[in-house]
């Protein structure tokens, strides 16, 4: 119980929008980071439980907002154990599914050259 009150907290702070909106079966990580957003619409299911997918799933849901990142799910989804990282813009339009395992990513996480690797993302 108090580490779900420590999540919500976590989520308010962080301006995850829609919560409460969305059903979450398993622990799922959700997270915007300072200056990024994430919006979640109404009736969208997070599945992170081993037994909420047959097809087998490697991981729990992941989803983070990072460097400005946006990240927008709309109405209606469903999405199993997949992970979805935002440092630019992410939008999956109502009543999409992301199948199980699924990586959705708007980056490479670091830039291509090398002198820019060591002193963090390049903007």
């Amino acid at each position: 119980m108090i580490r779900l009150i420590l999540l919500y907290l976590v989520y308010l702070k962080q301006k995850i929008k829609g919560l409460g909106h969305e059903t979450y079966n398993g622990f799922t990580i959700v997270f915007s980071f300072k200056d990024s957003e994430i919006s979640i619409g109404k009736s969208t299911v997070i599945n992170s439980s081993s037994m909420s997918n047959m097809v087998g799933l490697f991981q729990r849901t992941i989803i983070v907002a990072r460097y400005g990142g946006k990240i927008n799910i709309g109405k209606n989804c469903g999405i199993s154990g997949s992970t979805i990282y935002s440092m630019k813009k992410i939008y999956i339009g109502d009543y999409c599914t992301i199948g199980a395992n699924c990586k959705i990513i708007d980056n490479d996480f670091h830039p291509l050259e090398m002198e820019y690797r060591c002193q963090g993302l390049n903007k």
